[in-house]
């Protein structure tokens, strides 16, 4: 009886506990499932809320079983599910609403952040630490201390995780990926990833045939070096105070409008990510040829500067792949301090020019990335957050474009930007969705440098048709031309094409999801 009783308090203790991991924020939701138009619950409301009882009662019996499971199964499990559990809660608490699918793919694709996050929400992780101690620690000591019952356990488990599964692809096929938000905790993070996984195997983007690309002839510049610039978490409205764009050598667009609003996906957007400006707000992006591939085909040597280390990282690494790795003839990462890197890969660039060769060189900089303490000299950070980001532009992205200027010939032309903006006003500075997305995370600078006179005279021409105009994709596109490639309809600051007024931004990953085209975000220039 005593033990019954035990088990009986043990059993409502781990619901209690998993329940109480985002405030019982799965009672809000169960209150609210499915209402209709009118408020009001019906039949099909109500099976619904039965299913997402369901869903607990499947997740805390997993749960009982894996405590049950032989030592070494039970404390793997246990492992893997309490760090999916922490990073779905820190989601949670840093987005203000339960992870969908575009945050999961916006977390995985950001894994190699991990440290600065770390740094940057180090009080919330440490709440989250203490809460899920509370479900997890009690799972360990019963597994540690308890009777095993493996094969029975074994059976129930199986049984119970398949049916979870189930349920998630179920809800997912039919009602699509809103409907599962406050999905038991953990199990909809390993779950969203495994279907995001499966959907890049399932439907692979759609590609633009090299064959489809024409030869583009921006002129005979005489330009040797093309040096592609691209800056982090650099918004526009904080590099405008700070930089001075009246130098003879330096061409502004002013505000433009980045591809997405994290930095992975606008990376892929920036190198090789393409989509029709005149389609309708569905993003039917398409894979171009990396601005790598297309550089090597024309001749030149390519150079990929890493000042984030992302090729280090085994997972998203900015989706640079095996075929893209290939067109880089030169990988260059630095591992100083942070506020080292972008001035060290000024010099490493100085002296690649120096050679008679034709070269490419892409830089991905630290600039301005969170924690912004991390990315300036030590002397010069201080208590307040804005401060340090205003510090950060001026040491890694003013100055660093002053020396750059000063230093180059009339035989190279640089391309600047910024991989995405800043919104300091919210919990998450960016890789927000839905409702919580603010333009400002959009918000970039928009550069062309060169002594060149020629190519000079003529951008400054068109420059005012294009200041405040600009986006990523036109962005990309001059690239493509200068190098002497195009794609055939393409907007470029080469080409008098009509721009548009209205521009719609993507969040989350830059692949099609099950056949549903990636979320748009509009903004209007």
């Amino acid at each position: 009886m005593i033990r019954t009783l035990v088990k009986l308090a043990l059993i409502i203790f781990i619901g209690f506990a998993f329940l109480n991991l985002d405030n019982f924020y799965a009672i809000d939701r169960f209150n609210a499932i499915g209402l209709n138009m009118q408020g009001q619950l019906g039949l099909a409301e109500h099976i619904r809320q039965l299913a997402f009882i369901v869903e607990y009662i499947l997740a805390i019996i997993i749960l009982l079983t894996a405590t049950q499971l032989k030592k070494v199964w039970c404390c793997s499990f246990l492992t893997l599910l309490w760090i999916l559990v922490g990073v779905d809660l820190i989601a949670h608490l840093i987005y203000h609403r339960p992870a969908d699918i575009n945050n999961i793919s916006m977390l995985n694709a950001s894994i190699a952040n991990i440290g600065d996050a770390f740094h940057q929400y180090s009080d919330l992780i440490l709440d989250v630490i203490g809460k899920t101690s509370l479900l997890f620690i009690p799972l360990f000591l019963i597994n540690l201390l308890g009777k095993k019952r493996a094969q029975l356990s074994i059976q129930m488990f199986s049984v119970s995780m398949a049916t979870l599964l189930f349920c998630y692809i179920f809800i997912l096929v039919s009602r699509g990926a809103p409907a599962l938000v406050g999905f038991p905790k953990g199990f909809s993070y390993a779950f969203g990833s495994a279907m995001i996984k499966l959907n890049s195997e399932l439907t692979p983007l759609k590609k633009i045939d090299t064959q489809k690309l024409a030869t583009y002839r921006a002129d005979n510049y005489n330009i040797q070096n093309v040096v592609v610039v691209i800056d982090e978490s650099i918004e526009y409205s904080y590099f405008k105070k700070l930089f001075n764009a009246n130098s003879p050598y330096v061409v502004n667009y002013g505000r433009s409008f980045s591809g997405g609003n994290c930095s992975a996906t606008s990376n892929y957007i920036l190198r090789k990510g393409y989509w029709n400006l005149k389609s309708s707000t569905q993003i039917h992006i398409q894979q171009a040829p990396s601005l790598f591939a297309i550089a090597q085909r024309q001749g030149y040597q390519t150079t990929y500067i890493d000042n984030q280390n992302v090729l280090k990282d085994k997972t998203i690494r900015n989706y640079i792949d095996d075929d893209e790795i290939h067109h880089i003839n030169t990988r260059i990462s630095n591992d100083a301090p942070l506020y080292l890197r972008d001035m060290s890969s000024l010099q490493q660039t100085l002296a690649i020019l120096t050679n008679d060769q034709k070269n490419f060189i892409f830089i991905n900089k630290v600039g301005a990335h969170f924690p912004y303490a991390q990315t300036i000299p030590p002397e010069l950070a201080t208590s307040q957050n804005e401060d340090n980001y205003m510090i950060s532009i001026s040491h890694n992205s003013v100055q660093y474009l002053k020396e750059l200027i000063n230093s180059i010939d009339d035989k190279t032309v640089v391309f600047y930007t910024s991989d995405h903006g800043q919104n300091l006003r919210a919990a998450a500075t960016h890789c927000n969705s839905g409702n919580n997305i603010s333009s400002n995370e959009y918000s970039v600078p928009f550069l062309v440098i060169t002594k060149n006179k020629e190519l000079l005279d003529q951008l400054k021409i068109g420059s005012s048709t294009l200041f405040e105009k600009g986006n990523h994709l036109i962005f990309s596109e001059s690239i493509r031309n200068i190098l002497g490639e195009e794609i055939p309809g393409a907007i470029s600051i080469f080409k008098n094409l009509s721009f548009q007024a209205d521009y719609y931004g993507m969040y989350g990953q830059p692949f099609s999801f099950f056949g549903v085209c990636p979320s748009s975000y509009k903004l209007t220039h």
